[in-house]
């Protein structure tokens, strides 16, 4: 299928080749996951670029995520390339005029979207009601550095191509083809290749710098270079010009790494913190499996402005209140102290936060630039004062019920999402001048038994989701009249749960609103669904 293989992904290649144009004719999900500069770009690229494939498809679309997950973006740049709209035009539509246009265009047609460099796959979800599936062998290629879990679209699971490092003679086999091209290397350079390959880590990223320096110098002396200057040149040196570096899927390697000459990173994904990090000045984002705490270095790094901890970690205790920082995202931070709710104040502009809580009383309404928080309160009930101007709320807590009222006069709240939340008592009762901006609401595993809610409570819902919300007796039914209400969703979450989901369909139906798409999940998998 593709003229030129890569070296070492050849079964892979044939592999994806494969499924593009064969197999079902439903709508199929391909993910290539592997860690950065391992190539997944430069598969897809081959693959989408090749001949047969082209041909194979209707319309052909490429586009490129980024660190923060942009839908718009993402619609925008697709529907560029699949239709004839001037992109002025395309620019000036509300987002849902966009999906529309683009569920039209799709609508029928042989497809094939490229989405490269997508971090979360899961945040694909909110797009997958603007891809038609009609069975006409339409395919969705994403690649990730991450493969966290496998995402489901219309029923499908997504097939999942892993890229592991090359071997070190795989290595060898790339780094000659690209040094010496259609020649052999030279007897007497062998040895120093074959050790300089061992240093690339098995990411063909390192051996085209490796490669590129290599040429350069033969250019600049026209004959080959000699081998004492090759043993007096660390690899790494060949790569200060090197921004992202993601170590996370291969951490053994990282432990024979050095990175002080890597002084151009912006991006850096490491299994734990080292102090020399502190001396990559141009470092912005940096993400971390582990860690015992948040070191002071770090909050004085001039440009660092993402800082990601997998773990929940406290502030160091010799962290300075005093000292303000450049973070615009900080997770997972644990708040135990006074001194760590004033340390959150040394980051007035943090954008998105993820932290846990054991203090009784927390005031955040300071972080007045907060759109996203994720929360998770150990313990009893607690008291907190939630910064006015977030858009998109996670929480996980034991609360009364009133603290929803709070909740539902943050006046830009657009994204809800309650999860394992224990509310003391069964009832949800809804008030008017709540949520008046939400347009997504999800109900993970709550012991909600009645809800009582209208229409003019959630006035620009678009999409609720419930999961294991066992004990709930139904949806109520006023909320199938909201206007921009396009999808229900319920996951295992009982028969009464799934026949209010189901009435509400089938009164919406009647009105002829065929907007709405309702789809139920059971043990069994997907029990019903309304495509539009």
């Amino acid at each position: 299928m593709v003229d030129e293989m890569i070296v070492g992904f050849q079964d892979e290649i044939i592999q994806i080749a494969s499924q593009l144009v064969e197999g079902p004719d439903n709508l199929q999900i391909i993910s290539i996951v592997g860690m950065a500069g391992i190539g997944k770009t430069t598969i897809a690229k081959k693959l989408y670029n090749d001949s047969k494939v082209r041909s194979h498809f209707d319309k052909l679309s490429w586009c490129v995520g980024c660190l923060i997950y942009k839908r718009r973006k993402l619609l925008i740049d697709i529907l560029s390339s699949v239709s004839n709209l001037k992109r002025d035009k395309i620019l000036g539509m509300e987002d849902e005029e966009l999906a529309e246009c683009l569920y039209k265009i799709l609508k029928g047609t042989r497809y094939l979207v490229v989405m490269d460099n997508i971090w979360d796959r899961r945040k694909l979800e909110d797009l997958k009601r603007y891809f038609p599936d009609d069975g006409t062998g339409s395919r969705i290629l994403i690649t990730s550095r991450y493969q966290e879990v496998e995402v489901e679209w219309h029923g499908s699971k997504e097939n999942i191509v892993k890229l592991h490092p090359l071997s070190v003679d795989e290595c060898w086999d790339l780094l000659e083809q690209k040094v010496f091209k259609k020649e052999r290397c030279p007897p007497e350079l062998k040895d120093i290749g074959e050790r300089i390959s061992l240093g690339c880590m098995g990411l063909p990223l390192f051996v085209d710098v490796i490669s590129g320096h290599h040429r350069r110098l033969r250019i600049q002396h026209l004959e080959p270079v000699h081998p004492d200057y090759l043993q007096v040149f660390p690899i790494f040196q060949s790569l200060k010009k090197l921004r992202f570096l993601d170590l996370f899927e291969d951490s053994h390697y990282w432990y024979s790494m050095r990175i002080d000459p890597l002084f151009n990173l912006r991006y850096l994904a490491i299994p734990w913190l080292p102090s020399s990090i502190g001396r990559l000045l141009n470092l912005e984002s940096l993400h971390v499996e582990r860690g015992d705490n948040i070191p002071p270095f770090l909050l004085m790094m001039p440009k660092l402005r993402h800082l990601h901890i997998r773990c929940a970690v406290r502030f160091h205790e010799n962290c300075d209140s005093a000292q303000i920082n450049n973070l615009e995202t900080l997770s997972f931070v644990h708040i135990f102290y006074s001194k760590d709710e004033e340390m959150l104040r040394c980051s007035p502009n943090l954008r998105r936060l993820k932290c846990q809580i054991s203090k009784p009383c927390t005031d955040l309404s300071f972080l007045t630039q907060l759109q996203s928080l994720k929360l998770c309160y150990l313990g009893g009930s607690k008291v907190i004062r939630f910064p006015m101007n977030i858009k998109k709320l996670t929480l996980t807590m034991d609360s009364p019920w009133e603290i929803m009222s709070l909740i539902g006069t943050l006046p830009n709240l657009e994204i809800l999402k309650l999860e394992s939340v224990s509310f003391e008592g069964e009832n949800w009762i809804t008030k008017e001048n709540e949520f008046q901006k939400l347009k997504f609401l999800k109900l993970d595993s709550l012991q909600l038994v009645q809800w009582n809610a209208s229409r003019d409570h959630f006035p620009r819902l678009e999409r609720l989701v419930l999961r294991y919300c066992y004990n709930l007796e139904k949806i109520p039914s006023e909320l199938g009249y909201i206007t921009t209400l396009r999808m229900i969703e319920a996951h295992y979450c009982g028969i009464n749960v799934r026949n209010s989901a189901m009435q509400i369909e089938e009164e919406q139906l009647k009105n002829r609103n065929e907007e709405l798409k309702v789809i139920i999940f059971g043990k069994s998998g997907k029990q019903n669904v309304n495509l539009c």
